[in-house]
């Protein structure tokens, strides 16, 4: 299904093969954690192809190869760093794999650091510094500006991750208050791809963030029992759109 996809977004058949030999290298890489897993690289590549396509629409010209490698190594090894391992972040651990195993894929330096500076701006509090550092951005939070449903369901998933790899504390209504938070960073960076993307200088996708965090935050500011029957409410209904639509 991937790549079927992935080969109708590329509309390039060097691309898919790109994509192809890519996949193959990342995949023993992910681990079957929740959220953190190969699944979430593929649809952050899907989506920043589509994110792509849109650009070339008006007038853009973005390195899909750059973008897709980008994505699909964007999160490698995550549950496997440390500060040991001389990295001062799991995004740049991440960056680093990228760069050392597309040396053969037919890269420029110059792609490759790109490559590397996209996966950096992934991480909270760094500037993105190209279009394509944006379309991987806006890719890897997809959900919080499409619907509701989906974020609640990346949430979910994230909670039980945490659960899994640090045994988290907090219930469910506590993880999203704590990314409610944390999101500020994100949010306070211009991550519009031109005039055509935004509407009263926001970005179209800012505008819908903003939209879905104002219905969170009236959620969870209800009582605990009926922020969580809400919740829940909505990731049943969420998930049974996404079975019906796979």
């Amino acid at each position: 299904m991937y790549y079927n996809d992935l080969t109708m977004k590329s509309n390039v058949l060097g691309l898919t093969l790109l994509g192809a030999a890519v996949h193959e290298r990342v995949t023993p890489k992910y681990t079957d954690w929740p959220f953190h897993n190969q699944q979430h690289a593929n649809q952050v590549t899907l989506d920043a192809m589509d994110l792509a396509n849109y650009c070339e629409r008006n007038g853009m010209n973005p390195d899909r190869a750059v973008i897709l490698v980008a994505a699909q190594y964007h999160d490698v090894l995550f549950h496997e760093y440390s500060l040991s391992s001389g990295f001062s972040s799991a995004e740049r651990q991440s960056a680093a794999v990228a760069i050392e195993e597309s040396y053969d894929l037919g890269f420029t330096d110059s792609q490759l650091e790109h490559v590397g500076a996209c996966i950096e701006s992934t991480e909270r509090g760094v500037s993105c510094q190209s279009l394509e550092a944006k379309i991987i951005r806006r890719a890897d939070l997809a959900n919080l500006g499409g619907s509701l449903g989906g974020f609640v369901i990346s949430s979910f998933k994230l909670y039980n991750e945490l659960h899994m790899q640090k045994g988290f504390p907090g219930d469910w209504i506590s993880l999203i208050q704590g990314t409610r938070a944390s999101l500020a960073d994100y949010l306070s960076e211009d991550i519009s791809f031109g005039e055509f993307d935004r509407h009263h200088n926001k970005s179209l996708w800012l505008i819908q963030t903003e939209r879905n965090l104002r219905i969170l935050d009236r959620i969870v500011a209800q009582p605990a029992e009926s922020a969580n029957t809400l919740l829940n409410k909505i990731l049943e209904r969420a998930s049974s759109i996404n079975r019906a639509a796979s």
